[in-house]
């Protein structure tokens, strides 16, 4: 249920929020790039939660073989995080 709430919260910024804000033509450049900085670090956090909830769901599923998939990639950036 959680997850589906977060993919919906997501749905909704990338639909609308962001596009919106870069359409309004009588926003300022500096006032769109907080807007999509805002929404960036939002999505950020949003799907850092679903990852934790998603990885703690394969883990009871998986056991110790997803742990050590775990250990071998990243879980959003390549070699990063």
């Amino acid at each position: 249920m959680k997850t589906k709430i977060i993919s919906i919260i997501v749905f909704v910024l990338t639909a609308y929020v962001l596009p919106l804000s870069a359409k309004v033509e009588s926003l300022r450049t500096v006032q769109v790039l907080v807007l999509v900085l805002i929404a960036a670090i939002l999505m950020f956090i949003i799907y850092r939660y679903r990852i934790n909830a998603e990885e703690e769901t394969l883990v009871e599923v998986f056991g110790g073989d997803y742990k050590e998939y775990q250990t071998q990639t990243a879980k959003l950036i390549p070699y990063i995080y």
